[in-house]
């Protein structure tokens, strides 16, 4: 039987609300000679300006999306239109045979999967020339160590003015030392002097939050000067935070592997210098674990769809070096199936037992999954109080400032507890992501892009 979907889920599939207005006026029955579903496979043709009408197609399973019109919008309004018309007239689709052009896209997808199975499963077979890579991870060490040495003196000379000094230092003074560490190929650092300087602009209690991370930020820069001396996973956390990039090809050949039918909790997007990085959270339905898939994407660039909230994916995934293995690759992954989501922490203080045991082993980390069983919403407060989120001992804890959804949540829940899913961000508060409403789980539209 083909597979259904609630109007959120595909809503929230759209790459800006633009491209959804324009699917949803696509939406009339005199815009499509046909349109039909095939298995897993939703097919139809949409007129537009042309002689020839578009050619769209939906692999349900996933869903991946195919159309012959040439914008860069992916999904575009078309396969938007055709996915939103499945969610909400469904009774407008011909089941049958699907067309010759719609088959030979599944056919070529199915080649490809199997290609990059096969792929996954023998590389580390041949890796690149042993030598010439030492000899680049020897460079970057260098480059990376002289960085770390300017940058323990900038440190010293920013805590021997005094922090109240902070608030009176030019822009120049944060981008210049963040660029020099760019240079050094720590971009990792270089980001987190990008976090002292908003925190020094952060407003009220500025002064903690900068002292916050100049304190996690001087223990790195320790950890560094001993990596040598440290076991391998906290190495792998030490290289990651000064920015080194993971070789894929590694990770897939050494990495831990997990086979679970993980279920989508959520997604978000963030925008960091021009870059989106989109973060899609996963939990195993047997395993428990929690899992992250990341994608990064300049302008143009599509982002991963395959992963919508509320649904599970049986895949096998291969975790990242770390004490605390989170960030994953998929290896290999089967159509999508309709699975409540695993009993939430009971209150804030479990969650944050379980924040807690992952930070004592990375201290460096600062997103965090909560699943929390019974949550409400809490809007602020006309003295002032913020918006918070409140457990079912009365416990709250503030909301994150860019979430934007409140009003949605409130009117979904009818302000009854219900299960949440969103990110722990120590400085920032709880970001909300998804819910548990009316038997379905719906993702916020909102998010930090």
């Amino acid at each position: 039987m083909p597979q259904t979907y609630a109007t959120a889920q595909v809503e929230a599939l759209a790459p800006d609300p633009k491209s959804l207005k324009a699917g949803r006026g696509l939406m009339k029955a005199s815009k499509w000679p046909r349109r039909g579903v095939s298995d897993d496979t939703l097919w139809g043709e949409c007129q537009g300006s042309g002689k020839s009408p578009y050619q769209i197609a939906v692999d349900l399973g996933e869903p991946a999306f195919k159309c012959s019109c040439p914008s860069r919008k992916f999904p575009c309004k078309h396969g938007l239109a055709l996915l939103l018309s499945w969610a909400e007239q469904r009774s407008d689709f011909v089941e049958g045979p699907a067309p010759d052009w719609a088959k030979a896209w599944q056919s070529a997808r199915r080649q490809r999967a199997q290609q990059r199975a096969a792929k996954a499963g023998t590389s580390g077979a041949v890796s690149a020339d042993p030598a010439a890579k030492n000899k680049r991870d020897a460079q970057r060490r260098r480059r990376m160590t002289e960085g770390v040495e300017e940058h323990k003196l900038w440190l010293r000379d920013l805590v021997a003015a005094g922090l109240a000094q902070a608030p009176t230092q030019e822009a120049g003074y944060w981008k210049t030392a963040a660029a020099r560490l760019v240079d050094a190929q720590a971009p990792g650092l270089a980001a987190r002097v990008g976090a002292m300087r908003d925190a020094v602009f952060s407003g009220e209690n500025w002064a903690p939050r900068l002292l916050d991370r100049l304190g996690t930020t001087a223990l790195l820069l320790e950890a560094f000067e001993k990596i040598d001396q440290q076991p391998p996973p906290f190495q792998a956390d030490i290289w990651t935070m000064l920015g080194r990039p993971q070789d894929k090809n590694e990770v897939i050949s050494e990495g831990e592997r997990q086979r679970d039918a993980w279920f989508v909790l959520g997604q978000t997007l963030e925008k960091r210098d021009q870059i989106l990085e989109q973060r899609i959270w996963l939990q195993g339905h047997e395993s428990g674990r929690f899992a992250l898939i990341l994608h990064f994407a300049a302008a143009n660039q599509s982002l991963d769809v395959g992963f919508q909230p509320g649904w599970t994916v049986p895949a096998e995934l291969v975790f990242y070096p770390s004490a605390t293995p989170l960030r994953a690759l998929v290896v290999t992954r089967e159509a999508n199936q309709k699975r409540s989501p695993r009993p939430g922490e009971p209150d804030w203080q479990t969650a944050f037992a379980a924040v807690g045991a992952v930070q004592a082993e990375n201290p460096w980390r600062d997103v965090f999954p909560v699943l929390l069983e019974h949550a409400r919403l809490v809007p602020s407060s006309a003295d002032g109080a913020p918006a918070t989120c409140r457990d079912q001992t009365g416990a709250e804890v503030e909301l994150h400032p860019s979430f934007a959804n409140l009003w949605d949540g409130l009117a979904l829940s009818g302000g009854a507890p219900t299960p949440l899913f969103g990110e722990w961000q120590p400085h920032r508060g709880f970001l909300p992501l998804a819910g548990y409403f009316d038997q379905q789980w719906i993702p916020f539209s909102g998010g930090d892009a």
